[in-house]
């Protein structure tokens, strides 16, 4: 895991770690999160995101984003792990 801390005290969290036969990618920080607000932007990042994977993983991953337990705001993207041999 690795951890960044931003502006103003924040702290962004990165993690990478093989399931089995997947790989899962999350981004977690320690924001307010969606406070029961919509957010001001587009979701633009994270639609292209989706649809990316979509196109590279068609029905073969999980996509999740939202308010965390936690407190803050977490992105999880699960894929299947691929091998790439030199």
């Amino acid at each position: 895991m690795e951890s960044r801390t931003v502006e103003n005290g924040g702290c962004i969290e990165t993690s990478v770690k093989r399931v089995g036969s997947r790989v899962q990618l999350r981004v977690h920080d320690n924001g307010p999160g969606l406070n029961g607000r919509a957010h001001s932007g587009f979701g633009i990042g994270l639609s292209n995101t989706r649809e990316r994977l979509g196109h590279f993983y068609p029905d073969n991953y999980e996509f999740r984003a939202g308010q965390a337990e936690s407190g803050g705001f977490e992105v999880l993207i699960t894929i299947p792990f691929e091998r790439k041999d030199p």
